[in-house]
């Protein structure tokens, strides 16, 4: 958590091959056995960092968390990178919230 927090504090610094290096080395997405705070970060860090090809995972964790600390900050970021697509999300999943 504070090494993927630290991240997100220096998100400028996360160039593409660091991105891809956490994504294929940590496969922190690919994993049922980080928690739930572990993957918010995680996904809160690809949006921020412009990414968009963890979306199926985050739309899946989006739809199976309904906590607000978990999904507020991911559908700001996610709207920041395609407002379409996060809404789309929102609506699908919005009556489990």
């Amino acid at each position: 958590m504070f090494f993927l927090n630290q991240l997100t504090e220096s998100i400028a610094k996360v160039t593409q091959t660091i991105y891809s290096l956490l994504r294929d080395q940590l496969a922190i997405n690919k994993s049922s056995t980080y928690n739930m705070e572990v993957l918010n970060s995680w996904y809160q860090l690809s949006l921020m960092s412009k990414h968009n090809d963890l979306f199926p995972d985050i739309d899946d964790f989006l739809a199976k968390t309904g906590r607000m600390k978990f999904i507020r900050q991911n559908y700001i970021y996610y709207a920041e990178l395609d407002r379409t697509k996060a809404l789309s999300v929102f609506n699908k999943n919005r009556y489990d919230y």
